[in-house]
């Protein structure tokens, strides 16, 4: 497996959680925080390589925090963003069982109304078989979103939870700039 090194040059050791004010109009590198550095990092390919946590600081910040401190810092920020996804999996499962029960409702109603059409025979045949074609697919239509939620949603929401159980393996090394 290839090992690689995320390098994070912080100005404190704050910017590993909370992102740096920055000006772009200073020609600045844009920073949102280390910790989305690290996320984004991992989202690309954390299965096929090894990573490795470089932090480096000014050299007054360097005796603010040992690597114990810090490796326990990122825990707990990635057994709270670990309990986020969960919630957010716990919420797609909730409006799964309602989008279904709302696209079944709407199913069994055009199915209703399209079989009523077929029998009472109101309008010109081809007309009939538009409107109870039309009905049948508007009521699959309905049914996308829980199908949505289910698949899609929930692969993202274990994908996002694996990363931050990968991030807390991750080794961690503290140097001065």
């Amino acid at each position: 497996m290839k090992e690689e090194e995320i390098i994070l040059k912080l100005n404190n050791f704050n910017e590993l959680f909370i992102p740096r004010e920055t000006n772009p109009l200073e020609q600045e590198d844009l920073f949102e925080s280390g910790m989305k550095k690290i996320y984004m990092t991992l989202n690309n390919d954390w299965k096929a390589v090894k990573y490795h946590i470089k932090i480096f600081v000014p050299e007054d910040e360097i005796d603010s925090y040992t690597v114990k401190e810090l490796r326990d810092a990122i825990n707990r920020y990635c057994d709270y963003k670990i309990k986020e996804v969960k919630k957010k999996n716990r919420f797609h499962k909730i409006e799964f069982i309602k989008t279904s029960a709302q696209g079944i409702s709407v199913l069994v109603l055009a199915l209703f109304v399209s079989f009523f059409i077929e029998k009472k025979a109101f309008l010109n045949p081809l007309f009939n078989r538009i409107i109870r074609e039309g009905l049948f697919i508007g009521a699959w239509v309905s049914l996308w979103h829980p199908f949505e939620l289910i698949l899609y949603n929930r692969w993202n929401d274990k994908w996002e939870y694996l990363i931050y159980e990968e991030i807390k393996k991750i080794k961690v090394s503290i140097s001065s700039n």
